[in-house]
């Protein structure tokens, strides 16, 4: 009678508690359809279901779910519901979704337990429920965790589980038994345990104060798998510590494969495996994500006696030896340490040994021993290898040791190589004959594989590399490559190789597996040549080359539009050795790409003085074809239309001789982008039009963009074919050149930034503030411009109405008659401008300036408001007659102590007010009018620079009355040593003489003549 009572008598009283356990021991969104309860569902408990039971996570995953069941039953203690604290023994889960999460920074979702503050004066807990559990079993259920910190995934399906102890107590063990139909196991997005079955007995001894786990005794099996876990957890304030230890002792290798991931495990599904393994895998250290600390991670696997045959091969793997270690501190990849101490398999009478160690991945410091003699058929066989039919007699002897690293090499100004700096050293043997080589998915074999192979290195100096590939045969169907390559680097490239080839390019997806590819054409090649390549020396190898494509036809899955009709037949031969006996002849190249067909011939001789004939006609889209082969990292466009001849010598171009030239045809260019080293930004041709006339290349129309410029220019160029040939050769042109800006900022040799740093011995100093660099010009240019430019940016300064002839020659740029009009005056100026290296510049001009507004001068151009800092004080017109040179330094700005020159300020009306020398001079002699504003006209003020410092020629003029008078010396650094005379009204036949020292901003007077020691100290350093 009392079991079918109580639900009806406690039925709300019996919810509401349960509410009252959730709301004050819960920090989560809890939801639940309905509530029943019940002593039948597991009799002879009275329990309580919680019917289609959610909680939500806490932040930052607040709505996203941490656990949901289809019901959650709380086995309640009868005895309990008679006093006032109702106690909760058991917990039930059926099909439930267990989902715990931590983000990539260490927070979790599963901190949804309200923790209480202690309070040692606090009373005693009289909460109307209690946890007193003792069992929790979790039935059909899907558990997954997802730890972005690490970042792992476990996703444990059909998950069950029953764990057992007194719950209640501060310190208990939890007796488990854990069994899953399918676990996945995932670490840095790499599978390593899929789809396995566990089965788990498991003692963990908790301590809920301090949150350590203690995992004592723990007998798992990942499907056939036996494995022993211990190892300790302990919550931290902000991450976890672990110390856990997996072990695997003595056990059958056929179990090990059952415990891998598919790719291996179905692998022995007709393989006979047998022998023993031991494998430990450790985890241990603290995980604290916020300090970037990880635990470290150790791995071993031992094995012996194993056996393994596929398909009852006759020939199976016996005697399989191994010893594996492997170490990653910190889980830093780069601290790996892996070695195999000893692997060792024979088959039949064949062989295979090795040991290889390996430490650190980014500069790894490798060992490598491997000797065996196989025959790959049974190899193959014996492992079960199905993607690919490997046949042939194989032998392989290498020693390695020494340390593999890279480095970074700098290539002109902006660009940075990856060059190999170390390896290790090395002696390699190696041979093939009788090979076959055949993948499961396409029907040909490449047969008849024979090589022999020798390489050394003697040190760990890449250059020191030397290899002989001889008895080279490859076969597939009717194509073949078959000859012998010798390569020596030593005292300069050595090579020695004839090299014979015929291959139907539609053949090759008939013998190698190629995706999102088709190659069609027939390709032949027939190389020979011997000797050093040493280009700084002029040293070449004698050579005989015959290259020939046709038919060919290029289609991938990056770009709709095939590349068809390709045809190439290049013969190049080089008999004494040298640039004298180079001959190329392409005969043609040629192609058709979206309808538009291209051709290019050429035959060229004698490249010691350039013997050519070149024929190009057609339309080529450089940006579209550049899509064809996906290549990335290159923003490559541009259509270019050709039809012209070339054809003479280059010699006849030099001397004069243009009668013997034959030079004609068009070349149209639109939006093509070309780069030089010299500049930071590409120079993007928007449209071109050119033309060849004998020995010039004509600019019909030409505009391109830099930066922000815009450059218009129609003129000629000559000498082109040498320029082309010889690095050092100069290129000649005449041009016509407008622009309505252009931003001479951005032709600065690192305006995009400072320049790319090749790897140094100190590579945690402090790099340098960034430079701009100064506006490299290239020593093999004579050319001529008229130009007419409508505003030119430079440092902050608007130039504008340039016009004038410039000429750019022998590294240096020369302007001659220039005006332009500066702050509102017109300006004439002269000058030269030469760049010594990316850093350093050097420039002399004249320049005459007329009736400027000294204000907008002072406050506008830097370098007037160094050399007339008084004109801080001034309003009016001046005139500027001025010879400057000197040097500039990264920023293209002058380096002061090397400016030299002199010449005339005629000041024709200027007011000055708040002149400091005046304030001074007048607050010394009494005469306060001179501190008063003043008008000063018909002044000339003559001075001379060097070494940083102004001289001032004897200098008189008239203001307020009075009639002073003053020479003397200005640095740059704003020191006085100036003689001055205040002639006294009415006439100035009476004066004052004074002498004026200290600095411009606090300028000292000392009645009478100057001294000796007053004279400033001259710089005469140049650094920049």
């Amino acid at each position: 009678m009392l079991m079918f009572l109580l639900p009806v008598l406690f039925p709300k009283t019996i919810t509401q508690k349960i509410k009252q356990v959730m709301n004050s021991n819960i920090n989560g969104q809890v939801n639940f359809s309905g509530t029943s309860l019940s002593f039948f569902k597991r009799f002879p408990e009275l329990t309580l279901t919680l019917e289609d039971f959610s909680l939500k996570g806490s932040a930052p995953f607040q709505a996203d779910t941490l656990a949901a069941a289809k019901e959650i039953s709380f086995a309640v203690d009868l005895t309990s519901l008679l006093r006032s604290k109702m106690n909760i023994s058991k917990i039930y889960l059926s099909h439930a979704f267990i989902n715990i999460e931590v983000d990539s920074l260490g927070h979790n979702n599963y901190n949804v337990y309200k923790s209480k503050p202690q309070n040692p004066q606090a009373k005693a807990d009289t909460a109307a429920t209690s946890l007193g559990i003792q069992l929790i079993q979790i039935d059909n259920s899907h558990l997954v965790y997802d730890d972005q910190s690490i970042p792992m995934l476990i996703d444990a399906r059909d998950f069950n589980y029953t764990g057992s102890g007194d719950l209640s107590k501060d310190v208990f063990d939890l007796q488990s038994h854990l069994e899953v139909g399918s676990t996945d196991f995932i670490y840095s997005k790499q599978s390593y345990v899929v789809n396995k079955h566990i089965n788990a007995d498991l003692v963990t001894s908790i301590n809920t104060k301090s949150l350590a786990f203690s995992f004592q005794k723990n007998n798992l099996m990942i499907n056939k798998l036996p494995v022993q876990f211990i190892g300790k957890f302990g919550f931290l304030k902000d991450g976890y510590d672990m110390d856990f230890e997996f072990t695997s002792h003595q056990s059958d290798l056929s179990d090990i494969f059952t415990a891998l991931p598919p790719e291996y495990s179905k692998w022995v599904e007709k393989t006979e495996v047998n022998g023993t393994g031991v494998i430990h895998v450790g985890l241990r250290g603290q995980f604290i994500a916020s300090k970037n600390k990880m635990p470290d991670f150790t791995f071993s696997m031992q094995a012996r006696n194993g056996y393994i045959s596929n398909n009852k091969t006759p020939s199976p793997v016996h005697d399989l030896y191994l010893d594996m270690n492997a170490k990653v501190p910190g889980l830093n990849p780069d601290s790996l340490v892996f070695s195999i101490d000893s692997l060792h398999f024979e088959i039949d009478q064949d062989h295979f040994d090795s040991k290889f160690s390996v430490k650190g991945v980014k500069s790894p410091l490798i060992f490598a021993r491997v000797n065996t003699e196989i025959d790959l058929a049974k190899w193959n066989r014996a492992f079960g290898v199905k993607a690919v039919d490997l046949k042939g007699r194989y032998s392989l002897h290498l020693l390695a040791e020494g340390r593999y690293s890279t480095g970074l090499q700098k290539r002109g100004l902006r660009h940075v190589d990856t060059v190999i700096t170390s390896i290790p050293k090395f002696s390699l043997k190696s041979s093939f004959r009788d090979g076959y080589i055949k993948y499961a998915s396409v029907p040909e074999a490449v047969k008849n594989i024979t090589f022999d192979l020798d390489a050394s290195c003697a040190d760990n100096n890449v250059k020191n590399f030397t290899m002989e590939l001889a008895n080279l045969n490859i076969t597939s169907l009717d194509n073949f490559l078959k000859g012998y390559f010798k390569l020596s680097n030593k005292s300069g490239l050595m090579m020695d190789a004839a090299l014979q080839s015929n291959f139907h390019l539609d053949d090759i997806k008939k013998i190698y597996p190629v995706k999102g590819m088709d190659l069609r054409g027939d390709l032949t090649m027939d190389v020979t040549t011997k000797g050093r390549y040493i280009p700084k020396s002029k040293i070449y190898p004698v050579m005989k080359a015959a290259i020939n494509l046709k038919n060919g036809y290029i289609q991938t899955k990056y770009y709709p539009a095939p590349i068809e009709d390709l045809q190439v037949s290049a013969n190049i031969t080089d008999n004494t050795g040298s640039l004298k006996g180079l001959h190329v002849n392409i005969k043609p190249v040629s192609l058709k790409f979206e309808g538009q067909p291209f051709i290019v011939k050429a035959d060229l001789k004698n490249f010691a003085d350039l013997q050519y004939n070149i024929h190009s006609q057609g339309t080529l889209d450089i940006g579209k074809i550049y899509q064809v082969f996906a290549l990335k990292g290159y923003g490559v466009s541009g259509l270019i239309t050709t039809n012209f001849t070339l054809k003479g010598k280059q010699s006849d171009a030099t001397s004069g001789h243009y009668d013997r030239l034959f030079n004609s045809g068009t070349m149209n260019v639109k939006d093509l982008a070309l780069t030089s080293d010299l500049f930071p930004k590409p120079f993007v041709i928007t449209t071109g039009k050119f033309s060849f006339n004998q020995d010039k290349m004509n600019f019909d129309a030409f505009t391109a963009n830099y930066g922000k410029s815009v450059i218009v220019m129609n003129g000629a160029l000559s000498n082109v074919i040498d320029y082309a040939m010889k690095p050092k050769s100069q290129l000649n042109g005449t041009f016509n050149l407008t622009s309505g800006l252009i931003v001479a900022d951005d032709f600065m040799a690192f305006a995009d930034g400072p320049p790319p740093a090749a790897t140094t011995a100190n590579q945690h100093a402090k790099p340098a503030a960034a430079a701009t660099g100064v506006v490299l010009v290239p020593s093999n240019l004579n050319l001529n411009f008229t130009a007419d430019v409508k505003k030119v940016v430079y440092q902050g300064l608007n130039i504008d109405s340039v016009k004038g002839q410039m000429t750019i020659a022998n590294g240096q740029i020369q302007l001659k008659g220039a005006g332009f009009t500066l702050i509102g005056a017109p300006v004439v100026m002269d000058a030269t401008y030469g760049s010594v290296n990316p850093q350093k510049a050097f420039f002399d001009y004249h320049i005459n300036a007329q009736d400027f507004d000294i204000k907008k001068a002072y406050n506008q151009i830097k370098l007037f408001r160094d050399m007339a800092t008084s004109a801080k004080s001034a309003e009016g017109i001046v005139s500027l007659d001025y010879q400057l040179s000197g040097k500039l330094n990264s920023n293209m700005r002058p380096v002061y102590s090397s400016l030299k020159g002199g010449g005339t300020l005629s000041v024709k009306k200027v007011k000055i007010k708040g002149f400091k020398l005046f304030g001074s001079v007048a607050k010394e002699t009494g005469k306060d009018s001179l501190a008063k504003p003043g008008d000063v006209s018909k002044v000339d003020i003559k001075t001379t620079i060097a070494n940083n410092i102004i001289t001032i020629q004897r200098t008189k003029m008239r203001i307020a009355g009075f009639r002073p008078r003053f020479e003397g010396q200005v640095s740059f650094n704003g020191d006085l040593n100036l003689h001055f005379r205040l002639g006294l009204p009415p006439l100035g036949i009476f004066g004052i003489p004074m002498t004026i020292t200290g600095t411009q901003t606090n300028p000292k007077i000392h009645m009478g003549n100057g001294k000796k020691e007053d004279e400033l100290k001259e710089d005469t350093s140049d650094d920049q």
